[in-house]
């Protein structure tokens, strides 16, 4: 899912219905209810979360969401390698790469799609 369709499901959702065109329900994640949302607030809110994020980040701090998951920069080591093309002894060098740890509801969402999706196909 790329940002757009972030935005879209996300605007489907507040309005009530999901992208497939269902009703959202708590379950679902989403809230029932009318509204005449667009699509400008949604995406400058993701914008701003990105930015924010990013910021933050790049200050070597952590944005904790709770349930969600954390975002955090670890330290990548200096590491020998091999040129591919000449065979050759390189060094590649450490770096800042940034890091996201899922929290313990996500995974339980996320393990229990796989758990139901493997029960309807007899595994």
């Amino acid at each position: 899912m790329n940002k757009n369709e972030l935005v879209k499901e996300i605007v489907q959702r507040v309005k009530g219905t999901n992208s497939k065109g269902a009703k959202a329900t708590k379950e679902s994640g989403g809230t029932t209810g009318s509204g005449g949302t667009h699509l400008k607030p949604v995406d400058t809110f993701l914008d701003a979360f990105f930015g924010t994020v990013s910021d933050e980040l790049r200050k070597k701090g952590k944005v904790t969401l709770v349930g969600f998951g954390t975002f955090t920069v670890a330290k990548r080591k200096e590491k020998r390698g091999v040129n591919p093309k000449t065979g050759a002894k390189i060094t590649i060098k450490g770096k800042s790469v940034p890091v996201f740890k899922p929290g313990k509801k996500l995974k339980m969402v996320v393990n229990y799609a796989e758990t139901k999706s493997l029960s309807r196909k007899g595994v």
